[in-house]
């Protein structure tokens, strides 16, 4: 039974419940190579372009840890408490390639612009300014883990399978299979699998949002900005692995895209008045 082979047992019988404990303890690794390109405004363009490569290590990220959704869970409890490195591996926020571009560019119409305009033409065509963020990277870590409960302690962790191979397929689409489940082998009872924390990664991810606005000016102090933003413009969808799906005692939803990552297209109008 587990209560007789908990360590305190031994010592008094009547112990026969679970013990758990919070320590300020953890491990993680951060490292980078950052660049950037920046245009300042010129000819009414500007825009700031960044690309990272790097790479996060961790075997605990909190207590709290990280929610169920799209990455490899870490946190709660260490799989094996005897050994806490066991579950160091790429965290759950990592991401191996990075890139993103924000641009503002104000439109060469109206008064004094590049097309000069004046009086309805300019109210209508002048004075706009179009703005965009866009953003692509990698994916995020994955933990193949089996819920069978092999180790036969009832851990409050993820338990991990034994991995024979990388388990990569080398998948590209929503239809595909993402993860290789004969990878993998269920740990033998008694014991906890050798596959590591976060070994994994899942689709990639890009977004970008779109903004035009425009001032209307009611003298020197006062004026109304008009502006309609469109976030995931394109209304692209970035698929996701979800650790439900990372469960060897799953094999029918095993490796396989259950749901997406961010929003559809979300259209919106503002209207502001500065005085």
């Amino acid at each position: 039974p587990l209560e007789q082979r908990r360590p305190l047992y031994q010592l008094n019988p009547d112990l026969d419940t679970q013990t758990s404990g919070t320590n300020t303890i953890g491990v993680g690794k951060y490292d980078a190579l950052q660049a950037s390109v920046r245009q300042r405004p010129t000819e009414s363009l500007e825009f700031l372009a960044s690309y990272t490569w790097g790479k996060a290590l961790s075997d605990n990220v909190g207590y709290y840890g990280v929610g169920w959704g799209q990455t490899a869970v870490q946190g709660f409890y260490y799989m094996d408490n005897t050994d806490p490195l066991r579950d160091y591996g790429p965290s759950p926020y990592d991401v191996r390639h990075m890139f993103s571009l924000a641009a503002n560019y104000e439109l060469p119409f109206g008064k004094g612009k590049k097309y000069d305009l004046s009086g309805p033409a300019d109210v209508a065509l002048g004075g706009w300014q179009l703005n965009t963020i866009f953003q692509a990277r990698t994916g995020l870590a994955l933990t193949v883990w089996d819920g069978a409960g092999q180790s036969l302690q009832a851990t409050r962790s993820l338990e991990r399978p034994d991995r024979l191979c990388t388990g990569d397929t080398g998948a590209s689409g929503p239809d595909d299979v993402w993860l290789d489940i004969n990878c993998f082998a269920r740990a033998a009872a008694g014991t906890f699998g050798n596959s590591g924390a976060g070994i994994l990664h899942g689709p990639g991810y890009w977004n970008m949002d779109l903004g035009l606005s425009k001032d209307i000016h009611f003298g020197d102090r006062r004026y109304a900005t008009f502006k309609i933003e469109a976030f995931n413009v394109f209304n692209h969808p970035n698929f996701a692995i979800s650790q439900d799906a990372a469960n060897i005692a799953d094999p029918n939803n095993f490796g396989r895209i259950l749901n997406t990552f961010s929003a559809p297209r979300i259209v919106e109008l503002v209207l502001k008045f500065t005085y």
